[in-house]
């Protein structure tokens, strides 16, 4: 096998970040809530970050970003379990209405562009609401978010909506009412992924359509190269059979797609909603850097746009099949530990490290990972990237 290392000339004027909490435990509530305005029942299931794993737990400590979710035309919230056990283990609530789900009637899309829209406010006042198990659990940030039929009504949702910090969406599909439309009266950051083989809702007739119409000053697409319309959820059998006889049909697993879609969402989310700005810088660098997709990014502001950088080299960075990296930590006599960590937090490397040292690197596939010194006082981090 070949053996990989790399080589990090580190400098003493480093990046310094808050130590990365360990991943939440996935708590879970099946509620429903009443829109007075339009007198109608919305019944969701809400995950969040718990105590402990399991239905009705205790929230987290904390106060945490929220996340509401449209699903897709005849499509169980239950498809969505990939988004949730994603980004809920890194703190953020993600709600999930279940109306409008059936094939027949046909289902309305402006109600349930309503319903998200009364979801994102009906939730932050559940912050203030001493009787509610999100009682001061609820930050002040929030997303509209949605794929298929749920991106299109989260457009509608998000049109002139001043209450949300952000839209993101999967593979969003035109409605009616138009979402192509309603993209022109978005203000808020917007970030579109798209299949870059996606037969189902053709990103020439519904995702770069709505991209362009936007109006919001930063706007992100992402296509997936080879990505498919339902391999953003998990195998769902009205979605698949729809997919089946479209053309052309995805070139990847769904797997592989949900690695892509992750490795952009996760730091996109922690830079807007939480605004880290590590992650923010690493959400750029990895759209230049991947081979894995393809994207257009316009922002006039300076969100997204000016993240600021660090001054530790990597070199080379990305990193090849026989590069050897060296680590030079100063001050010399400061023990620390470096760990490799993947971009949901998970540890693949760990050791001792004392003025300078070697990784070893074999058995890292290709992907965007986080290099972390830690010692007793913080943690000092930098983005790397392993090609094949």
């Amino acid at each position: 096998m070949i053996q990989r290392t790399i080589f990090i000339p580190i400098f003493f004027s480093l990046y310094l970040i808050q130590a990365t909490a360990q991943p939440y435990a996935i708590g879970h509530r099946s509620l429903s809530y009443t829109d007075p305005a339009h007198s109608r029942n919305i019944p969701v299931h809400i995950y969040y970050p718990a105590t402990s794993a399991g239905d009705n737990v205790a929230v987290a400590a904390g106060a945490f970003p929220l996340i509401v979710f449209g699903h897709g035309f005849a499509m169980a919230y239950s498809a969505y379990a990939n988004v949730w056990e994603a980004v809920v283990p890194q703190g953020y609530i993600m709600v999930l209405p279940t109306t409008e789900g059936s094939l027949l009637p046909a289902p309305n899309h402006e109600a349930f562009g309503l319903d998200l829209r009364f979801l994102n406010t009906k939730m932050k006042s559940e912050n203030t609401n001493a009787s509610s198990p999100f009682y001061q659990k609820i930050g002040t940030t929030s997303a509209l978010m949605g794929h298929s039929m749920g991106g299109g009504a989260s457009f509608l949702a998000a049109a002139g909506n001043n209450d949300i910090t952000a839209h993101i969406t999967f593979a969003p599909a035109e409605t009616n009412v138009s979402a192509i439309h309603a993209a022109t009266q978005i203000t808020v950051p917007d970030l579109i992924f798209y299949g870059q083989n996606d037969g189902v809702t053709p990103p020439a007739e519904h995702q770069l359509s709505m991209y362009d119409s936007l109006g919001t000053s930063c706007k992100t697409i992402i296509g997936i190269k080879g990505g498919g319309h339902c391999y953003f959820a998990n195998y769902n059998f009205n979605c698949a059979t729809g997919e089946l006889s479209t053309s052309p049909q995805p070139t990847i697993t769904r797997a592989e797609q949900h690695v892509v879609l992750f490795d952009f969402l996760i730091p996109y989310m922690n830079y807007i909603l939480k605004n880290n700005t590590q992650d923010g810088q690493l959400f750029l660098d990895s759209l230049n850097l991947s081979g894995r997709i393809i994207f257009q990014r316009n922002c006039t502001t300076t969100q997204l746009n000016e993240v600021p950088n660090d001054n530790i080299l990597i070199y080379p960075n990305p990193l090849g099949s026989r590069s050897f990296l060296t680590l030079a930590y100063l001050p010399e006599n400061e023990n620390a530990e470096v760990e490799i960590n993947d971009i949901r937090g998970r540890t693949l490397s760990r050791k001792s490290l004392k003025g300078s040292s070697t990784i070893d690197m074999s058995g890292i596939p290709s992907g965007t990972y986080i290099l972390k010194i830690l010692t007793q006082e913080r943690i000092i981090s930098r983005k790397l990237v392993v090609l094949q």
